[in-house]
C-alpha cells in the first residue's frame, strides 16, 4: 500500500480572497499533520485573466503585495514552530503550481476556486480544474 502520510504541502496563492483561504488552509493543516509548507505566490502575465483587476494591472505591485502577504503567513508560521518557505513566480498559474509541485515532491497541493460563470471558464479556464487533472498528487480545493 503507497504512502499517504503528508509529509510537504503546496499552497498557491494569486492575491485574492481565495488564494489567501488556500495559503490558511494550509497553515492550518501543515501545522496539525506537522507537515513542510510551501506557500507558491503566482502573479500572470498582464494579459492571462481579464478577471485579474482593473485595465491598470501592474504585475510588478501585484508581486509585492503578495510577497508581503505571503511573508507574513511565513513569520506566522515560523512563531508556530513550522517549516514554511515562500516563492513567488511569473507565469499561467496552473503550469507554475504543477512544476512546483513536481520538482518539490509534495504530497498534496492546495488551490482556492474562484466563482466563475461557465462562460469566464470556457473563455479564461480553471486553475484549479486544471490543476486536479493535471497534478501528480492529491488536490484539495479551498472553499
Amino acid at each position: 500500500m503507497p504512502d499517504c502520510e503528508i509529509h510537504k504541502i503546496l499552497a498557491a496563492d494569486d492575491g485574492t480572497p481565495e488564494g489567501e483561504r488556500a495559503a490558511y488552509t494550509a497553515m492550518e493543516l501543515g501545522g496539525r499533520l506537522k507537515a513542510d509548507v510551501l506557500l507558491l505566490g503566482v502573479v500572470p502575465p498582464q494579459n492571462i485573466d481579464p478577471m485579474m483587476g482593473p485595465p491598470g494591472y501592474n504585475p510588478a505591485v501585484f508581486r509585492r503585495k503578495l510577497e508581503d502577504r505571503l511573508w507574513r503567513f511565513r513569520k506566522f508560521g515560523e512563531s508556530l514552530g513550522m517549516d514554511v518557505d515562500v516563492d513567488v513566480v511569473d507565469g499561467r498559474p496552473a503550469d507554475q503550481i504543477r512544476r512546483r509541485a513536481a520538482a518539490e515532491h509534495v504530497d498534496l497541493i492546495i488551490v482556492g476556486r474562484h466563482r466563475k460563470s461557465p462562460l469566464m471558464r470556457f473563455f479564461v479556464g480553471s486553475t484549479s480544474e486544471t490543476v486536479v487533472r493535471v497534478a501528480h498528487c492529491s488536490v484539495m480545493v479551498a472553499r
